[in-house]
């Protein structure tokens, strides 16, 4: 139990902790019930701690706050932005659970965690993906989904965001080494995880890949600087081969240039295509949000001005009338969607959440603590795949997507916060 824990005097708080996070990681994949139960008791149990540690101010420190400002920053914008116009309880709600950030974090930094049986959670979680997966190609489906995630976008991109975090059971700590059973059990659900990400077909999740190798790179690669060289060329031929060899990945990238050649090859601009493929549809998304971010900049057209703006460029035959009938409620791009219906002020609360995050855990890298560095590469893959996913669906096509995200954060920044409060004991964390 580190001092902070034991000047609260919550017994057993780092196992309960680890426990909640635990099952509610295990069974994401199963039930989407789980990781929603687990973030909200989270919240709870760190509002009750407050209330009974009335003295925790003296804890705080600007490196606390400048956690909050980033994790509040979107849902502050989303916020402003519908108290003028537009206010729709359901969407705020996906942003706004951003902030049990705060509270899982909190609650985390004040007692610490368990980072291996978390990660062996994950690990098996990914694992029930990876053979729920497999039935379903042996039962001839092309694209698989999940119980809990029926979309296969987002159940691909998740299975490979936990199959990459289970690689961090691999790696040893300084102070002991990792046993042969918890490295089979990474290297089993990474090899799900990929394996699951391939069978949803899902390819926007794969711009994550190389950021995430960056980041191993980055904290558990060679020093050597001939050894990094060999590496960085090597792994760029295998991928070369990879996208060349595999028809799973090949036939995709195929595809996916075909399609955009055959919607660029309609036009000089960014007008009406072909939008029933998924690129070409994704095309003309955008295309109807930059130019909604040129007419209003300053603070977008708002969630219901967007739809109008919608219907206006069908009318005069910019847009297919194929995007309107779908219905969507976001523009397959976090980035474009913020622009078109919050401008420049969505913007702003958007890069604060991804730069200003990615910053918060590059603080201090030099510190080669293994309890900092399990919990920073964790923050940071996190923060790569939320970004990279971002860019060809949506942060909040889903409670889930919120649900996952908010965990994932909250726990890694808890635990990197309460490591480096108790480096000295060295009680902080796996």
């Amino acid at each position: 139990m580190s001092s902070l824990a034991e000047n609260h005097r919550f017994q057993g708080g780092k196992d309960g902790v680890t426990l909640v996070v635990g099952l509610g990681l295990a069974f994401f994949f199963l039930t989407r019930v789980s990781l929603g139960v687990s973030v909200f008791t989270l919240a709870l149990v760190a509002a009750f701690h407050v209330l009974k540690n009335r003295r925790c101010e003296t804890y705080f420190s600007w490196r606390d706050g400048q956690w909050l400002i980033i994790v509040s920053s979107l849902p502050l914008a989303y916020f402003f932005r519908m108290l003028f116009s537009d206010f729709d309880n359901r969407l705020l709600d996906k942003v706004a659970r951003l902030v049990l950030v705060i509270p899982i974090y909190w609650i985390v930094r004040s007692y610490g965690i368990s980072a291996s049986k978390v990660l062996i959670c994950i690990c098996a979680s990914v694992f029930v993906a990876g053979v729920e997966s497999f039935f379903q190609v042996s039962n001839g489906i092309q694209r698989v989904s999940g119980v809990a995630i029926s979309n296969s976008i987002p159940f691909g991109n998740f299975a490979l965001l936990f199959g990459v975090l289970s690689v961090l059971v691999i790696f040893p700590e300084k102070e002991a080494k990792k046993s042969a059973w918890a490295k089979s059990v990474g290297v089993v659900g990474f090899l799900a995880g990929t394996f699951t990400s391939v069978a949803s077909g899902t390819r926007g999740g794969w711009v994550a890949i190389p950021l995430f190798v960056l980041i191993f790179w980055k904290f558990f690669g060679s020093r050597n600087k001939l050894v990094s060289y060999s590496v960085a060329i090597t792994t760029v031929a295998m991928m070369m081969l990879l996208a060349y060899f595999v028809p799973a990945i090949s036939d995709r990238l195929a595809v996916g240039i075909s399609e955009a050649h055959s919607f660029w090859s309609r036009t000089s601009l960014w007008t009406s295509g072909e939008v029933s493929t998924s690129i070409g549809i994704r095309l003309d998304m955008w295309a109807a949000g930059i130019d909604a971010f040129r007419s209003a900049p300053l603070f977008g057209l708002g969630f219901t001005g967007f739809n109008e703006f919608l219907h206006r460029r069908i009318e005069m035959g910019l847009t297919h009338p194929d995007l309107e009938a779908v219905g969507f409620k976001h523009l397959h791009c976090e980035l474009i969607t913020t622009a078109a219906k919050m401008g420049l002020m969505g913007l702003v609360g958007l890069a604060i959440l991804w730069v200003g995050g990615i910053q918060w855990f590059l603080r201090d890298t030099g510190n080669n603590d293994s309890n900092r560095q399990i919990f920073r590469v964790m923050g940071l893959i996190t923060f790569a795949a939320m970004i990279a996913y971002s860019m060809t669906d949506s942060m909040f096509g889903m409670t889930l997507h919120s649900m996952v995200y908010t965990m994932l954060l909250g726990i890694s920044a808890g635990g990197l916060r309460h490591a480096e409060l108790n480096s000295v004991s060295g009680t902080a964390g796996r």
